[in-house]
């Protein structure tokens, strides 16, 4: 059984309820058959197209509120996020264990973050991964 809208009442006390009509309410406006069937057969969705024209509700902005989204052609940059942020999306895709504890904390900072960005959009990767290869051996990691 699918749930349907069959009654919008409004903040002014006014109802505006669903009532179905019988085929010959269509037939009387004399338009063809075909219209009249498919005007019958679709008067609940029709109803229900027309009764969400009451509901003052802009989807896109509401979910832009709710979950934080931005346009297309918006980009976030680095700064845009706090380091609780990062720190939780790193933990989140396991790049930081969830418990580990940094020995070295001052190096979390904007600039840090901002830096290592920087450094993956503009630098080669071969470079890159031979870099990170590198400290990892040295750090025994």
């Amino acid at each position: 059984m699918q749930n349907r809208i069959v009654k919008i009442v409004l903040e002014n006390g006014n109802s505006i309820d669903y009532k179905e009509q019988s085929i010959e309410h269509f037939r009387k406006t004399g338009q063809s058959e075909s219209w009249v069937k498919n005007q019958f057969f679709n008067q609940r969705q029709n109803w229900e197209k027309n009764a969400l024209t009451y509901f003052n509700l802009d989807i896109e902005e509401y979910a832009k509120a709710e979950y934080d989204l931005i346009d297309e052609d918006e980009r976030k940059e680095i700064g845009d996020y706090d380091d609780d942020d990062i720190l939780s999306e790193a933990e989140y895709r396991g790049i930081l264990p969830v418990s580990a504890e940094l020995q070295n904390e001052n190096i979390l900072n904007e600039d840090f973050v901002a830096r290592f960005v920087e450094i993956i959009n503009r630098g080669n990767t071969a470079e890159i991964e031979n870099t990170l290869s590198f400290i990892e051996y040295k750090f025994k990691i």
